[in-house]
């Protein structure tokens, strides 16, 4: 759901996902290379991402990863199916 909901703004290479979620979790979440890539390859076996191989502003061969039509379907139930999950935990802990 986080790397689905970081590609949702764009298409990324691997190592700006993990950059970005770091970021954007106020450097909380710290994404191993192993977890990103089986991760991206589960997702893109599913349809919910594509690749595409370019250069980063490095210059070095990367692969980019894109959301596609059905990934941002599966997004937005994801998040709901997080929603609910997390109302449910809150009632037990209160």
């Amino acid at each position: 759901m986080l790397v689905m909901r970081t590609l949702d703004a764009g298409s990324l290479h691997g190592y700006d996902i993990a950059r970005t979620l770091h970021r954007t979790s106020k450097r909380r979440l710290r994404i191993l290379d192993g977890a990103l890539y089986g991760a991206l390859a589960r997702l893109e076996a599913r349809g919910w991402i594509e690749s595409q191989r370019g250069q980063s502003r490095t210059g070095k061969a990367a692969r980019f990863y894109a959301l596609t039509a059905a990934g941002r379907r599966q997004y937005r139930l994801e998040v709901s199916k997080w929603y609910r999950y997390i109302t449910a935990v809150s009632w037990v802990l209160k």
